[in-house]
């Protein structure tokens, strides 16, 4: 096979893959939208939420972060904007304008990461970063009804050029690469004596905020939990490097793809990574290769006709273009690829000084560093790679008019101020832990406490009767000492609110809280 060959299979998309990519996009979008995001647009992106803009826009800085959902804090705007965001994700699930469809979907995904990064994670990001790269593919190439509207267009006749059915081009391999450089940077910010002793998975479970409840609790099988986290660097370090060996290229991609989607169900089946997850294992049907389509169980289960596949077995740079703008459309291509060469070389600059800033940060100095905030292309993955020691959580400690003490983050139940049971299975949501884990573990966080105490208040006061109604709320964060066994706990005071009232009150609580507040309780 000749060296362009050996590309053209190396770097070389089937439209078919890029369907089934897109596809996921967007099904992962809209269902994040449903189920974490509009539920709760006034707790985390309303001005009278927990959030507001004056605290996104001091978070933004001058770095160059930008946000449509900061031109307005009220609850219908806030809503508008996901309403937006879903018809562009339900456009691009369609296939329909496929290309504008996929620009809205970033802009407004980024629009809404930065308008609260306390509910984003590293999924959000990946998403982010894979959409920019979309843009420059032809996402509607297959299964669209942009195609099927093209193929309308084709002349019936037996002398018609043959439709593509794979794209190999700059863009393509780009995104292809920033899969693999993903894993590659995460596992590299994993050589560290956590992961190559073989305890940073054990760490991992100990996470309260993190963990969820599985049938089978790995922390009692402690001997597997060694070669799991070792098998795990190794995986993610050369994983993204045998893909692109050059021999049996079709089968060892196939195994790479098992093992990643086994490595994200198991994280998925014991955490709560929100997105990550799905958006990897998305991501890696970018490297399913023809052969896949092509086989005959894949055949029936799309009811594909031989006739359809055998149309073209060659590789084309990009979709064909009308013949009137052809010029044009070459333009485009080659200003497209030009784009993503310089990008791509920052983002992998940028994964560089991030992994050392001593001895490689002058790859990214400050006059290009917008560059990378602007595009959200600025990314380090070093996600666990040290896994946190903290364990905490929050009480929101409310004293009602009725003179009960109660935690509005236990639902209301009676304030224990020693209990050592976290509170992460009360949380609506994985966005909320993530929320509340952030205000714990972030110094930067400490000013948006008293917005989550008058917050926490408000709804309080909003949904019961006046002689339940909450006078006055402290905000404290609970920090346990070591493992969740562990008899000791911090307490420090975060946030307060009142409603107005004044009340005379029994000042043994008061007085209390000036003993252990910030002290420690074995």
């Amino acid at each position: 096979m000749s060296g362009l060959g050996r590309f053209y299979r190396l770097f070389s998309i089937d439209l078919r893959s890029l369907a089934c990519f897109r596809l996921g996009l967007a099904t992962i979008i809209l269902c994040d939208l449903a189920w974490y995001r509009l539920p709760n647009v006034g707790a985390f992106y309303a001005d009278d939420g927990m959030y507001p803009i004056s605290e996104a826009k001091a978070w933004l800085g001058d770095a160059g972060g930008w946000s449509l959902c900061l031109l307005d804090g009220s609850p219908a705007f806030q809503t508008a904007m996901f309403a937006v965001t879903g018809l562009f994700a339900l456009a691009l699930l369609l296939g329909w304008q496929t290309r504008a469809a996929t620009i809205g979907c970033w802009v407004m995904l980024v629009s809404i990461a930065n308008r609260n990064a306390l509910v984003s994670n590293y999924g959000d990001s990946i998403m982010q970063i894979f959409l920019f790269w979309s843009i420059f593919l032809p996402l509607g190439g297959k299964w669209s009804i942009d195609s099927r509207r093209k193929n309308s267009r084709q002349p019936n006749s037996a002398a018609k050029p043959p439709l593509p059915t794979a794209v190999c081009s700059i863009p393509s391999a780009v995104t292809m690469l920033q899969l693999c450089l993903i894993y590659f940077f995460a596992a590299l910010w994993k050589w560290n004596s956590d992961w190559l002793s073989g305890s940073a998975v054990e760490t991992a479970f100990s996470l309260e905020y993190a963990r969820r409840e599985s049938p089978i609790d790995l922390l009692q099988y402690k001997f597997l939990l060694r070669p799991l986290t070792i098998s795990t660097l190794f995986l993610e370090l050369l994983g993204p490097l045998v893909v692109w060996i050059p021999y049996r290229t079709n089968l060892i991609r196939y195994a790479m793809i098992g093992a990643f989607s086994m490595l994200h169900l198991s994280i998925e089946l014991y955490f709560t990574p929100l997105l990550l997850s799905y958006v990897c294992v998305v991501a890696w049907f970018l490297f399913l290769p023809a052969s896949f389509w092509e086989s005959r169980f894949i055949r029936r289960l799309t009811g594909a006709n031989c006739s359809d596949e055998k149309a073209s077995p060659s590789v084309t740079v990009e979709l064909a273009q009308p013949a009137a703008t052809g010029v044009f459309a070459r333009i485009g291509q080659r200003c497209a690829s030009v784009i993503c060469i310089v990008l791509f070389i920052y983002v992998a600059m940028w994964n560089t000084a991030t992994l050392n800033p001593k001895r490689f940060g002058f790859l990214i100095p400050h006059q290009i560093a917008w560059v990378g905030h602007v595009t959200m292309l600025g990314q380090t993955w070093d996600m666990f790679s040290r896994p946190s020691q903290h364990n905490g959580w929050f009480k929101a400690r409310a004293r009602l008019a009725n003179q009960d003490t109660v935690d509005l983050l236990r639902d209301g139940e009676t304030f224990d101020r020693d209990s050592l049971a976290s509170n992460w299975s009360y949380y609506p949501g994985s966005r909320w832990k993530m929320f509340f884990r952030r205000l714990g573990i972030w110094k930067e966080s400490e000013p948006i406490c008293n917005h989550v105490a008058e917050y926490l208040l408000t709804q309080w006061n909003e949904q019961h009767p006046d002689e339940q109604r909450a006078i006055e709320l402290s905000f404290l964060y609970y920090e346990r000492l070591g493992d969740p066994q562990a008899n000791g706990f911090t307490v420090r005071q975060m946030g307060s609110a009142n409603n107005g009232e004044q009340q005379d009150w029994e000042v043994t609580l008061d007085r209390l809280d000036s003993i252990y507040s910030g002290g420690l309780l074995n």
